[in-house]
């Protein structure tokens, strides 16, 4: 698993254009186990469906997925590795930039074959508590026919490259651009909550991961 060292060389890219992205932060086995303990409690009736806004109303044409929430100060026993690994990175995001970072919320999240979330940003209006979303995918041998994908918008001010290449692209008149990215067991995305828009793809398979923000 990553150490608390390791999270100072993407706090850059965390600046500089919103996100980052780690790779293998949990082993295979820790990401089966969860999926085993997501199977288990969805047999146990624990999974419900997903809503949005804060009154968490369910509305499918916006979002269709399952969830159970965690308590992350008593997280099941299969979770503690990845919430640890949250808690490295909440403790570095304060040192670094003094965000008061104080709380986390945190669910498990299934996407069943026909599922989606709409693009969206990961605020209530009116409200700006969460400050920073974490995603940890759990799918091995994860296929792209599968679908499922994170896709990250940003503005032309937010393409990474250099000040030349960004001011080409503006000549261009390029407004917005994307990035998709697959849900691989293993693989992390961190991102500002109440500014980057996103959205989960179509899934044509079952897709798991943990979901959560760091909150002041």
């Amino acid at each position: 698993m990553v150490a608390v060292s390791d999270w100072t060389g993407h706090f850059a890219e965390l600046e500089g254009r919103g996100y980052f992205i780690l790779e293998d932060v949990l082993t295979a086995s820790q990401c089966e186990k969860l999926i085993q303990d997501f199977d288990k409690r969805r047999e146990m009736g624990e999974f419900q469906d997903a809503g949005i806004g804060s009154s968490a109303e369910v509305q499918e044409k916006i979002r269709r997925s399952e969830l159970v929430w965690l308590d992350h100060k008593n997280p099941p026993s299969a979770a503690e590795p990845a919430l640890s690994l949250v808690e490295d990175l909440r403790q570095a995001l304060n040192r670094r930039f003094f965000l008061g970072l104080n709380d986390q919320e945190c669910f498990y999240s299934v996407y069943r074959p026909g599922s989606y979330y709409r693009r969206h940003v990961d605020n209530f209006k009116g409200r700006n508590s969460r400050i920073v979303t974490f995603i940890l995918y759990l799918n091995q041998r994860w296929e792209r026919s599968r679908g499922g994908e994170l896709r990250i918008y940003w503005t032309a001010d937010k393409i990474p490259g250099r000040p030349a290449e960004k001011k080409a692209d503006q000549r261009l008149n390029l407004q917005e651009c994307f990035l998709d990215v697959e849900p691989l067991a293993g693989r992390m995305v961190v991102f500002y909550a109440p500014e980057l828009e996103h959205e989960v793809l179509p899934c044509h398979a079952d897709r798991y991961c943990i979901t959560g923000w760091l909150r002041r």
